[in-house]
């Protein structure tokens, strides 16, 4: 039977196998991921894909999000070309990281997505 954890530390959401209680949680590996903190939850930020509108909490894991999508070609592929000015080769491996900066400052400058 499959148990859903909620870390009240970084509030990250998972599935457990096990029948016992983890004793870590998965994302910060803090062990009192079960335990309050007296400064309550870190909220993180949302933000949602331009295309298909699936919330990740950092625009690294939108970038990895749109670069894996849809590949080579598909409608993620095409937004992120007509963002960047590049072609899929020039942008596809080893770029999420650049490609993840673009994006927050153009959000952090525009608040939307073109």
């Amino acid at each position: 039977m499959a148990n859903i954890n909620y870390c009240l530390r970084c509030g990250y959401e998972w599935l457990s196998r096990l029948e016992r209680l983890p004793t870590v949680c998965p994302r910060c590996n803090s062990p009192y991921w079960n335990i309050l903190k007296w400064k309550g939850v870190r909220k993180l930020n949302e933000y949602s894909c331009p295309v298909c509108q699936s919330e990740h909490s950092s625009f690294l894991n939108l970038a990895r999000h749109m670069v894996m999508k849809d590949r080579p070609d598909g409608p993620h592929q095409e937004w992120l070309q007509d963002f960047l000015g590049l072609q899929f080769v020039e942008y596809a491996f080893g770029k999420d990281k650049a490609i993840s900066i673009q994006l927050a400052k153009y959000w952090k400058k525009h608040g939307k997505w073109p």
